[in-house]
């Protein structure tokens, strides 16, 4: 899922600090504010939809950073 200017490493500091996706997704807007920016765009759930089937037709799979196949 795409999420403009939230990468892999901003990604693992939002869980860390907020312990699961939903809650840091809930956190943008007043992290934002209190940055004096603006939050994030969030990815749009119909493109979310459309990736999560084209991966299942292809047969791959994601990889997160606390699954056990991640590299170190």
């Amino acid at each position: 899922m795409r999420s403009a200017n939230i990468g892999p490493v901003t990604y693992a500091q939002l869980i860390a600090r907020f312990g699961t996706a939903e809650a840091a997704l809930d956190a943008l807007p007043m992290l934002a504010a209190r940055g004096g920016g603006r939050a994030p765009v969030i990815a749009d759930p119909g493109a979310v939809r459309r990736e999560i089937a084209a991966v299942e037709r292809l047969g791959a799979r994601y990889l997160f950073l606390e699954d056990a196949d991640y590299p170190p």
